[in-house]
């Protein structure tokens, strides 16, 4: 009936542990013995308090595991067997820098089903001249969407399976290989690259080549709009000047510009920038729901969507013509142009969203067209962004440290869709699909998403992460108490104030003679409320 001591109350929980040690199949030697015993002695000798001990605790549990043969979730049962592998036992501390990517391991028309969220170890430089950067942002484009599918117009460069989304990544130098040049590419040294793939995760791998520096002023979700988005708009542009219009300050000063498929990203960018270089007017095409937002918030003159609708109203008249969509072959699309117009093509989307893959990548149809725009269409060039970089690097990375200036000199402004987490990504590829985007969608690796809501609460017993589809995570009641107390923990939950929880209290009770309404017990709080005023 007496009180236990402070002191016991720490050889209690010493046993304890000793004891759920042993039953896990590992021996107490001797030196541990000694050790407690030593622990024990201090403790009672110094009179430390039950905090500090469990600061104590806390600090000594946070240390990173030297040895995965040691951790408890790797020792041994009973029958010899251990519940995980060497290769995929990670400490608390190497499981928080492990890499967590979007994956896709075969092509598929829904992303739902074919895009999946994974957690492996931390990427691993194989080639000297590569770095290893830790992304700070990647954008999910119409591109990925293609390349998903199978859809790819480089016959000798196709992509590989398992492969990861993301044409574009801005983020941090973490390591560096053995060729790289040293006085050029530092470790901490924030850059961009177009990679085509591997950009929806924490970490990728990117030739040193690729790299373009990225003024630490400027916010990691602009900067990556310009990668691939904005310079898509500028180099198609660029097509259509003189070597004397590229001199002046406002090359398009009195051109009537087109923008088949206004809406879109990339032609959100095309308005911006003739805007910016002087065009006079400039018309999009685009539903009629946005016509409002076209007008207000591109500034430009909107158009039906239709070819049959919009082509009347410009027919012969436009000095320059982009055209992201195919609706009719770019038949409209040069229909606008006037004597001198010329018409530059960006994507054939809407004709590629409604044919399926063929032998080398994409359609049949859409190679046909490709060569059709190249050598058999007057007036017209095409431009792909992925082609324009490997046939030209160098002037590639120059017009984009142009526009990282220009966006740092608040020259230009993307308007951001939306900033999503790794888990969100295949919503997105749903979203552009159907024609939904606003604008840029930017993945934010290190944002917390629904799909990592309850991914710190426990060990995987695979490194890869459940199958389901966010709808139905999102949709799975949270029951248990422990879930419940992870997200109190992690804010997740607000607490309720104290007069939430009193009149939650009072509507409970119930009376003698019946339960008590809601409303009966709101007139008398209100009464007394008055009488206490009075």
């Amino acid at each position: 009936g007496k009180p236990i001591p402070k002191a016991s109350h720490r050889c209690i929980v010493t046993e304890l542990l000793s004891t759920m040690k042993l039953t896990r199949g590992s021996k107490s030697t001797d030196a541990d013995k000694a050790e407690v015993s030593k622990v024990d002695a201090q403790s009672i000798k110094s009179g430390k308090s039950k905090r500090s001990h469990r600061s104590k605790k806390k600090e000594k549990l946070s240390e990173p595991v030297e040895d995965d043969a040691k951790s408890w979730w790797n020792e041994p049962d009973a029958d010899g067997k251990s519940d995980m592998s060497s290769s995929t036992a990670y400490s608390w501390k190497e499981k928080k820098i492990a890499q967590r990517n979007i994956t896709y391991d075969y092509f598929g028309d829904f992303p739902k089903e074919v895009l999946s969220l994974k957690m492996t170890p931390k990427p691993e430089i194989e080639n000297p001249t590569d770095v290893l950067i830790k992304v700070e942002a990647s954008t999910v484009t119409l591109n990925d969407c293609l390349l998903r599918r199978g859809i790819c117009f480089q016959v000798f460069d196709p992509v590989s399976l398992p492969g990861t989304p993301g044409y574009d990544a801005v983020g941090i130098i973490q390591e560096v290989g053995s060729a790289v040049n040293a006085d050029e590419w530092k470790i901490g040294d924030r850059v961009a690259a177009l990679i085509r793939t591997g950009g929806n995760a924490r970490y990728a791998i990117i030739p040193s080549s690729s790299l373009v520096h990225v003024p630490k002023s400027i916010d990691a979700s602009e900067a990556v709009c310009m990668v691939s988005t904005y310079m898509t708009a500028y180099q198609a542009l660029k097509l259509t000047l003189d070597p004397e219009e590229k001199k002046g300050s406002k090359p398009f000063g009195g051109k009537k510009v087109l923008v088949v498929g206004g809406t879109g990203p990339v032609g959100q960018a095309l308005v911006q920038l003739a805007l910016k270089a002087g065009a006079s007017e400039v018309y999009a095409t685009g539903p009629t729901s946005r016509h409002r937002y076209m007008k207000m918030v591109m500034g430009a003159k909107p158009l039906p969507y239709e070819t049959e609708e919009w082509l009347p109203e410009v027919k012969e008249q436009m000095d320059l013509v982009f055209d992201g969509a195919c609706q009719d072959g770019y038949e409209s699309s040069q229909a606008a142009l006037n004597e001198n117009g010329k018409l530059v093509t960006v994507g054939m989307y809407a004709k590629l969203h409604a044919e399926e893959p063929g032998l080398f990548g994409a359609p049949l149809s859409a190679f046909l067209m490709d060569a059709k725009s190249h050598w058999f269409m007057s007036k017209t060039q095409s431009y792909e962004v992925w082609s324009s970089f490997k046939s030209d690097p160098e002037t590639f990375k120059a017009d984009l440290e142009k526009l990282f200036n220009k966006l740092k000199k608040n020259q230009i402004h993307p308007v951001i869709a939306k900033r999503i987490g790794l888990g969100e990504v295949p919503d997105a590829h749903v979203f552009l699909e159907k024609g939904k985007a606003r604008g840029p969608i930017v993945c934010l690796p290190w944002k917390r998403s629904p799909k990592l809501l309850h991914e710190e609460d426990h060990i995987p017993n695979t490194i890869e992460t459940s199958s389901t589809t966010p709808e139905e995570e999102r949709e799975e009641p949270v029951e248990s108490e422990g879930k419940k107390e992870a997200h109190k923990k992690r804010g997740l939950f607000r607490r309720r104030s104290k007069v939430q929880q009193d009149e939650t209290e009072r509507e409970d009770m119930v009376e003698e003679d019946g339960e008590k309404s809601k409303r009966s017990w709101r007139k008398k709080k209100n009464k007394k409320a008055g009488q206490d005023k009075s």
